[in-house]
């Protein structure tokens, strides 16, 4: 056999470093798990921040409120509005806009046939749409996107 055989062989059979080339290939899907965790656990907290965002509107539009003529405010002509009292800081509700990132681009939408009659007993539906903007996880994972999108609907009856 010759020299060079006899290299080859022991350097094959040489299990030095093997530990740390195994850890490098195991620590990049680690790496990838703790980052999904991440990036899933603020999307879930963004969705939380939403949902109870979602119920606070939808409690502004349903309480009983007199206008002028004594006649019952229908929730669609509240003042602020409940799109305004949900984004806006400044109209006294929850401020939204100011608790989610800045390119969530948060939407309102509210429906049900007390939000236009005003009628009790009718209900009353506000629905919250944004988008989660990935930070790191869709540049390891294309086939996530940029962006999830979260929503939120709350019924309530009018009081």
């Amino acid at each position: 056999m010759s020299e060079a055989s006899k290299l080859g062989r022991q350097w094959l059979r040489n299990a030095e470093g093997g530990a740390a080339v195994e850890f490098a290939l195991v620590l990049n899907i680690l790496f990838l798990f703790i980052l999904g965790m991440l990036e899933f656990g603020l999307a879930f907290s963004m969705r939380q921040v939403i949902i109870n965002a979602s119920r606070e509107g939808a409690r502004y539009g349903i309480t009983y409120r007199v206008g002028a003529g004594g006649n019952r405010i229908a929730p669609i002509n509240l003042n602020p509005s409940i799109s305004n009292w949900i984004l806006d800081p400044a109209a006294g509700g929850v401020g939204l806009r100011t608790l989610l990132p800045l390119d969530s681009n948060p939407q309102v939408a509210v429906a049900g046939s007390g939000a236009t009659s005003g009628q009790t007993g009718s209900n009353l539906s506000v629905t919250i749409t944004c988008q989660y903007p990935f930070f790191v996880l869709n540049r390891l994972v294309p086939a996530l996107g940029d962006r999830l999108q979260l929503t939120a609907t709350t019924v309530m009856r009018l009081e």
